[in-house]
């Protein structure tokens, strides 16, 4: 079997190649910290009996935990696999401050600060933004937050305020790339007042 990488909540499995005489048995074991145990089904396990060990919806704090397999054949003999790995890496879970702020035309809105409130190192965010009639911005429609934050202005060229809207995508760090939900965060860009 080999090390297997997986986002929370996703499913896991390891298998094992065997061959010997008569039928096999298989009993994969566990060690949480406190030495191998063996796995029995029910709960996020199934086929501990068998050559491919399932794990659904692996929960965090499975998060390194070691497996091996012993291989039983048909004369008694039996033989143990290597040890293997299970990393299960969090989802981010995104945070922007300020999520909403009024700016005036013209004027560089302040940085939106990106983070995690669950302690995702690594984690970079994508983000797109709305495009309403009226604002003009240097700042692309789409990219990435340089430095965890979002920065930038807009001109107001109508007599109403104007809302900008981010959708800030975060994405955990390899080897999983774990996608987290998206977040928003807006800008409402105040008009500068004309006088007639």
């Amino acid at each position: 079997p080999r090390n297997i990488d997986v986002c929370e909540t996703f499913d896991a499995f390891f298998a094992v190649n065997a061959s010997g005489r008569g039928t096999l048995t298989y009993q994969w074991q566990v060690n949480t910290g406190s030495g191998f145990i063996n796995v029995v089904d029910g709960g996020v396990y199934s086929g501990s009996n068998t050559y491919r060990l399932s794990i659904t919806a692996a929960p965090y704090l499975m998060n390194g935990y070691l497996y091996q397999c012993i291989i039983t054949d048909g004369q008694g003999h039996s033989n143990t696999t290597n040890t293997v790995l299970l990393t299960v890496n969090k989802i981010p879970i995104a945070t922007a401050l300020p999520l909403s702020q009024p700016e005036c035309s013209g004027v560089a809105f302040t940085n939106i600060a990106l983070g995690t409130s669950n302690g995702v190192t690594g984690t970079t965010f994508a983000w797109t933004r709305t495009n309403p009639a009226g604002i003009v911005t240097n700042l692309p429609l789409s990219g990435q937050a340089t430095g965890d934050i979002i920065s930038g202005t807009f001109s107001n060229t109508t007599d109403a305020p104007l809302t900008v809207i981010f959708t800030i995508t975060p994405t955990g760090p390899s080897t999983t790339f774990c996608a987290g939900n998206q977040i928003t965060a807006s800008v409402s860009v105040n008009p500068v007042p004309r006088v007639f």
